[in-house]
């Protein structure tokens, strides 16, 4: 039903209109997979990729914000965060500044062994985590294991490191 009939039986006399619940449902049918499917089609187009690759997230000079999802494997001049990504495609060098903006979630805490890669953060300069962001970086196989190791509960087997040129503020 469109909206426009939605609104003729709304405004119809009480005694012509039809059933209300029915219009009301697909109405919100309609209203809740148009929402869906904005949202997805932000969350997809929000990766972060590196500068030099052709990012839909990345300005010209080199500054990328991540949406939500992976964020790729490259060098960044200054990243933001600003919906919930992940550092498990590889490592991630940024030369500057990485800020998680309020609401934001970095969860970097995907490792590896000396044959399967870990995905790494560097940062050069300051490492930001703004009033409501969400920062989990580094583990390593006794204290804090990594999200993807295959063997957590014997201690585990997989690592990853992380620097900070600058200053960690939270």
């Amino acid at each position: 039903m469109s909206v426009i009939k939605f609104m003729n039986a709304l405004s119809a006399p009480l005694g012509k209109r039809v059933n209300v619940m029915i219009v009301n449902r697909r109405l919100f049918g309609f209203v809740a997979a148009t929402v869906t499917a904005v949202v997805l089609a932000g969350a997809s187009a929000g990766d972060a990729t590196p500068r030099g690759m052709g990012s839909r997230a990345s300005s010209a000079d080199g500054n990328a914000t991540c949406f939500g999802g992976s964020i790729v494997a490259g060098v960044y001049s200054n990243l933001s965060i600003a919906g919930a990504c992940n550092v498990d495609a590889g490592s991630v060098t940024v030369e500057h500044n990485l800020t998680v903006l309020p609401g934001g979630t970095l969860n970097a805490q995907f490792g590896g062994t000396d044959t399967v890669p870990a995905s790494d953060v560097t940062v050069g300069g300051n490492l930001d985590v703004q009033t409501n962001g969400v920062l989990v970086l580094g583990c390593e196989p006794f204290h804090f294991t990594c999200a993807n190791d295959p063997n957590p509960s014997n201690g585990g087997t997989f690592s990853n490191s992380a620097s900070i040129g600058g200053n960690l503020t939270a």
